[in-house]
């Protein structure tokens, strides 16, 4: 990724969610680069969130963590950073908001991990971490894409 970049020749990079395959042609160019970045950080947050109302979450995102980190400081890209850092922002306030409500649980005995787990789940009750706010507004927009992509296709025949 930090390499220098070609540009694109092409007038349109094929959709990314649904290949398994792209051409050399696109692989090294910046758009192509930076829409891989932008999925990678989407798809994270959408399997993340899933998971953001685990008691155990910010204990879990401590690898991923250290491998953003790591590439944050790495990369020679000012968006793929700011990209990154926002990322890391989310589940900073996701790992947050568990570490609080795990603090007002009444039942902290490991003797009982599955009272834990339920005392927090009623804790949340129908509230969202900010990880499943975000992954509501990427499915949001995702909708919204593939919307005008049937339209335009409709429009088109």
């Amino acid at each position: 990724m930090n390499a220098k970049s070609k540009p694109l020749v092409d007038k349109q990079i094929p959709e990314t969610l649904v290949a398994l395959k792209m051409a050399k042609k696109h692989a090294d160019t910046i758009e192509m680069k930076d829409r891989i970045v932008k999925e990678i950080v989407e798809e994270l947050t959408i399997y993340l969130s899933h998971n953001s109302r685990s008691l155990s979450f910010p204990e879990m995102m401590i690898p991923i963590g250290v491998l953003l980190r790591k590439f944050k400081k790495h990369t020679h890209s000012s968006g793929y950073r700011k990209i990154v850092a926002s990322f890391l922002d989310l589940v900073k306030k996701s790992e947050d908001y568990i570490i609080q409500k795990r603090t007002q649980l009444r039942e902290k005995s490991l003797k009982n991990i599955a009272g834990m787990v339920q005392s927090l789940q009623n804790e949340i009750g129908k509230d969202k971490t900010p990880l499943e706010k975000e992954k509501e507004k990427i499915e949001a927009r995702r909708l919204e894409l593939l919307k005008n992509k049937l339209e335009g296709m409709k429009n088109g025949q």
